[in-house]
């Protein structure tokens, strides 16, 4: 690689807004960190330290109740766990977040840790840090969970989880009863109760998207609709299902879900790429028949727009494949173990060679803490400089092309599909409703 031209491609990039399409900020009533340890032990980062061997006190497993430690003796306890994974991009990211926002750097040692905790404590309590953070990662707008409440909403747009709307079969009725306030006894009733629940999350609560993980078993199936009314009794009487029955109530409830999300310009995030396993863990996986069967929900669905989230490279080519066909799926950014520079890398460069620039999203961080959002996307933009660098070098690419397809996939796209649109879309249905 051309390395005078890489930091050519780098200094335009890093000028960019970004739109970020999602994020776990106001988790807790969370935004910015409290102390080190929302940095230090944020999941990803977490994982790999206690899979070196540091102590469950100290980084407690995701999901797992918190520790009884201080925060500044969970710190002291992983300091000599920190050498051992500085080789991860996740430990590169921390770094960087230490050096760019406190100014501190070289990681985080034995020597400098108290003062990396006393930095981060000194702005735990500053109001204008969170925007602070924000501008400095050149974050224009942050998607975030509904019931979150930001001290500022103007960085912020909404998004649902709507697992228990799309995927009716795979979970507890009772979670499906309490998002859309009653009891559903036939097919007529679950659509009529999808339909008022989404124009609801639309127009009441301004969500722009909703956010879908479908467990890897998950298959879009079809099925008569005669026969919903009795697949609907057995799973709401707890009589035992099969997967095939799963599935097929779970297919009805999805297109309807996904039927009205077009109504109001919502966004269908489909999450794609781990399977969990007891404890909160997860691995890194995919599914062919799950893609291959995905492509006639979101085929039958052609005014919606869906947005697919891969954790693993190996279904980058396929997915890529899948939205070059059809035009109302896009694709975006990398998600939990796929936030990878190599992988990163292979997305990226698999969807700039098959994709419109104007049909895909680089980024969302998936953060907990504003600094996250920070770490996340310095990896992401150094990606995507190496990715259109290559494509230069190889004489794929003119170099007057380059600022124009990173704008598009950093903040136009995501500008216009999650906002711009979905906005449109929502004042619309209020209109023709009054």
């Amino acid at each position: 690689m051309d390395s005078k031209r890489f930091e050519r491609v780098k200094a335009i990039i890093e000028e960019i807004p970004i739109i970020d399409v999602h994020t776990h900020l106001g988790t807790d009533g969370v935004w910015q960190a409290r102390d080190l340890t929302d940095i230090l032990f944020y999941h990803w980062l977490g994982t790999e330290l206690k899979n070196s061997g540091c102590p469950e006190d100290a980084a407690p497993s995701k999901g797992s109740s918190s520790s009884a430690l201080s925060a500044k003796e969970r710190v002291r306890r992983a300091i000599p766990f920190c050498q051992r994974i500085r080789n991860t991009s996740n430990y590169w990211m921390f770094s960087r977040i230490l050096q760019d926002l406190y100014g501190i750097e070289g990681g985080l040692t034995e020597a400098n840790w108290e003062k990396v905790f006393d930095a981060v404590a000194e702005r735990s309590g500053d109001l204008f840090w969170e925007p602070e953070v924000l501008k400095r990662a050149r974050i224009e707008k942050s998607a975030i969970e509904r019931g979150c409440v930001p001290r500022d909403k103007a960085p912020y747009f909404n998004y649902s989880y709507a697992e228990p709307l799309y995927g009716v079969g795979l979970g507890d009725p009772k979670a499906l009863e309490k998002m859309i306030g009653r009891r559903v006894e036939s097919g007529a009733q679950l659509d009529a109760a999808l339909m008022q629940t989404v124009k609801r999350l639309a127009t009441k609560d301004e969500v722009r998207a909703l956010h879908v993980w479908l467990p890897a078993t998950w298959r879009f199936t079809r099925i008569q609709e005669a026969e919903i009314d009795r697949l609907l009794h057995f799973w709401t009487s707890g009589e035992p299902m099969s997967g095939y029955e799963q599935n097929c109530l779970a297919s009805f409830s999805a297109d309807i879900v996904a039927r009205e999300a077009a109504s109001y310009g919502m966004v269908v995030q489909l999450f794609h790429g781990s399977t969990a396993y007891g404890k909160g863990m997860q691995v890194g996986t995919w599914h062919a028949d799950f893609l291959r069967t995905l492509i006639y929900h979101t085929g039958s669905n052609e005014k919606t727009e869906f947005d697919l989230f891969l954790a693993t490279r190996n279904a980058s080519h396929e997915v890529t494949s899948m939205a070059r066909m059809h035009t109302n799926l896009m694709v975006s950014g990398a998600w939990w173990h796929g936030f990878t520079p190599t992988t990163i890398r292979e997305f990226f460069r698999d969807r700039l060679e098959m994709l419109p620039m104007t049909r895909w999203n680089a980024f969302y961080s998936d953060a907990y803490c504003v600094e996250w959002a920070y770490g996340k996307q310095l990896l992401t933009k150094n990606r995507l400089a190496v990715a259109l660098t290559e494509l230069v070098d190889e004489g794929l690419l003119p170099d007057a092309h380059i600022e124009p397809i990173a704008r598009a996939v950093l903040y136009e796209n995501p500008k216009r599909e999650y906002l711009e649109r979905g906005a449109k879309k929502a004042g619309d249905s209020q209109e023709q409703g009054s």
